[in-house]
C-alpha cells in the first residue's frame, strides 16, 4: 500500500530549452528537448517515489497518445497507477514548456482538457482502502470534488492532508480549511494573506486557515515556516540552475518523503529545499527529481555553508 496518495493534476509536457526566449513571429531552434510527465501533484508523487516512498496517483486521462504516455511515465518511476483511468474518447491535457537558459526561467503554455468526454475524478472513484493505509494525501486543487471528499475521509482515518497551493481563489477556501500541511507559493501567500509583506502575509494565511504547519516557498530566497504560531525561515541552496520548471512540485514531493522518513517540519523543509535545488541543475521536472542518496550527499557537502 502507498504511504502517499496523490489526487490532482497530471499533464504531458513537451519541453524545450533555448538560449533566450524567442521573439514573436520568429523561428529558433531548441538546444535540447524532451517529453515527460508534468503537473504539480503528479510530479510531487514522482519525486517521492524516486526517494523510495510508496506512492499512488489518481487521475483520468484520455485514450490518446498523451494519456497512455503519462501512465507509462508514472509507471517507470515506480508510482502506483492502478487507479489511473484511461477514458475512451477523452482528450489528455498537455503543456508546452519553454525553458530560458539565460535566466533559468520557464514559460508554460497549457492545452487539452477539451472535448465532450468528462475526465473529472468523482468521489466514488477513490478507493477508501488507499486512504486508510496512507500516511499522507497530497492535492493541488485539481479534481476539486474528489480531493475535498478524500481530504475529509483522510481525517476520519487519522491521516494528514498536504496541499500544493500555486494560486489563490476564495472558492478554494473550503478545501484549504481541510489541509494540515499547506504549502503555498509566494504569489499565493501574498494573495491569501492580503499583505505586501511576506512574513505578515504568511502569518495572516496561517491564522486564516489554521493548518498544522504553513510552508511558504519563495524560490531562491528559501521560504517561511509557520508552526504553532512561530515564524522561521528555511534556506535555499545556490546552484548553477539550468531549468526551474517543476522545482516547487519536486519540493513538495521531497517534503512529504522526508516526513515519511520521520523528519520534523523544519528539517523536512531543509531536505525539500535541497531536493528542489538539485532538480534545478537538470532539465525536466520528473527526470530531474533526485534520489534519496543524492539529497543526503548534497546536504553533507553543503553542511555549514
Amino acid at each position: 500500500m502507498a504511504d502517499i496518495v496523490g489526487i490532482g493534476c497530471a499533464c504531458f509536457d513537451i519541453m524545450m530549452i533555448v538560449d533566450e526566449y524567442p521573439v514573436e513571429d520568429t523561428k529558433c531552434g531548441s538546444k535540447e528537448s524532451k517529453t515527460q510527465c508534468g503537473g504539480p501533484c503528479a510530479v510531487a508523487c514522482i519525486a517521492a517515489a524516486k526517494q523510495d516512498i510508496p506512492t499512488k496517483f489518481y487521475i483520468k486521462v484520455g485514450d490518446d497518445a498523451y494519456g497512455n504516455s503519462l501512465k507509462n511515465y508514472l509507471d517507470s518511476y515506480g508510482v502506483d497507477t492502478s487507479d489511473v483511468t484511461i477514458v475512451p474518447g477523452g482528450t489528455t491535457g498537455f503543456c508546452v514548456v519553454i525553458s530560458n537558459r539565460s535566466n533559468s526561467k520557464r514559460t508554460c503554455i497549457g492545452g487539452g482538457y477539451r472535448g465532450g468526454v468528462d475526465l473529472t475524478l468523482k468521489p466514488e472513484d477513490i478507493n477508501l482502502d488507499d486512504l486508510k493505509n496512507a500516511k499522507y494525501l497530497h492535492v493541488d486543487g485539481m479534481n476539486f470534488e474528489a480531493a475535498l471528499y478524500a481530504a475529509k475521509k483522510m481525517h476520519e482515518f487519522g491521516g494528514k492532508v498536504c496541499m500544493d497551493a500555486g494560486g489563490y481563489n476564495p472558492k478554494m477556501d473550503v478545501l484549504f480549511n481541510e489541509i494540515d500541511i499547506l504549502i503555498p507559493s509566494e504569489t499565493c501567500t501574498y494573495q491569501a494573506g492580503e499583505s505586501d509583506d511576506f512574513e505578515t502575509a504568511a502569518v495572516n494565511m496561517y491564522n486564516k486557515f489554521k493548518p498544522e504547519v504553513l510552508v511558504c516557498t519563495a524560490g531562491p530566497r528559501g521560504g517561511i515556516i509557520v508552526e504553532n504560531g512561530e515564524v522561521s525561515w528555511f534556506r535555499a541552496f545556490p546552484v548553477e540552475a539550468i531549468d526551474s520548471n517543476g522545482a516547487g512540485d519536486v519540493f513538495h514531493g521531497g517534503f512529504l518523503a522526508a516526513l515519511c522518513r520521520g523528519l520534523n517540519y523544519k528539517d523536512a523543509a531543509e531536505f525539500a529545499s535541497a531536493t528542489s535545488a538539485i532538480k534545478c541543475t537538470h532539465f525536466g521536472a520528473s527526470e530531474g527529481a533526485p534520489h534519496y542518496e543524492d539529497v543526503v550527499k548534497f546536504l553533507k557537502e553543503r553542511k555549514g555553508c
